[in-house]
C-alpha cells in the first residue's frame, strides 16, 4: 500500500516523529495518531526531518511611507528563508505601464531580513496605484512567498491652516500649521 503525506508549506525546519499504522480493514494508512486500537496489524515510528529549501527568498512586506512624489521609492522587506547565503537576487516591480528591474547585490545570510529599495515610480498624482513586486531567483525552492500584489492609495495633502501668528519687530516669525491629511 502506498499513501502520500503533505507537509504544509508553513512547516518550520524540525526533526519530528512520524507514526504509521495499518490494520486489516483500515483502507488507508493512519499517521501520527497516538491512540489507535486494533487487534491485528502494526505501527512503526519513523524519524522525519523537515528541512528548509537550499534557496528561498521571501518578500515579506512593502514598507509604507507614500506621499505624492515624482520619484516614489518602492521599498520591501525581504527574508532569506533558505539554508544558503544569497547574493545577486533579481527583483521586479510593476505599477501601471512602469516596470522596474533591480538586483539586490548585498549578502543575505540564512534566516536574516533586510530592507531593499527596488526603484522608484511617478506617484505625483493622488490616486490608487496597483503594485506587483516579485523576486526572480532562478533556483528558489518555494515560489509561493516570492511576491506581493497590493494597492497603494496616495492622498494629496490638504493645504495647511495657519494659526497663532504673532510678530513684533525684526525677529524671526514662528507659525503653527496643521494639515488634516
Amino acid at each position: 500500500m502506498t499513501q502520500n503525506i503533505t507537509i504544509p508549506l508553513t512547516a518550520k525546519p524540525v526533526t519530528t516523529r512520524l507514526r504509521v499504522e495499518i490494520a486489516p480493514g483500515m483502507g488507508v494508512v493512519n499517521y501520527n495518531t497516538d491512540c489507535s486500537t486494533f487487534s491485528t496489524g502494526g505501527s512503526e515510528d519513523y524519524k522525519l526531518n523537515i528541512t528548509a529549501y537550499p534557496y528561498d527568498i521571501g518578500v515579506l512586506a512593502l514598507t509604507p511611507a507614500y506621499c505624492p512624489n515624482g520619484k516614489e521609492p518602492v521599498q520591501v522587506i525581504i527574508q532569506n528563508i533558505g539554508l544558503n547565503t544569497l547574493t545577486s537576487i533579481p527583483f521586479t516591480f510593476k505599477v501601471g505601464s512602469t516596470t522596474v528591474n533591480s538586483t539586490y547585490s548585498r549578502t543575505l545570510a540564512s534566516n536574516t531580513q533586510d530592507t531593499f529599495t527596488i526603484g522608484t515610480f511617478n506617484a505625483s498624482a493622488a490616486g490608487t496605484y496597483n503594485l506587483q513586486i516579485y523576486s526572480s531567483l532562478s533556483n528558489d525552492g518555494d515560489r509561493s512567498n516570492d511576491s506581493i500584489n497590493t494597492s497603494l492609495h496616495i492622498a494629496q495633502p490638504a493645504a495647511p491652516t495657519v494659526s497663532n501668528i504673532s510678530h513684533c519687530g525684526p525677529a524671526s516669525v514662528y507659525l503653527d500649521a496643521k494639515s488634516t491629511t
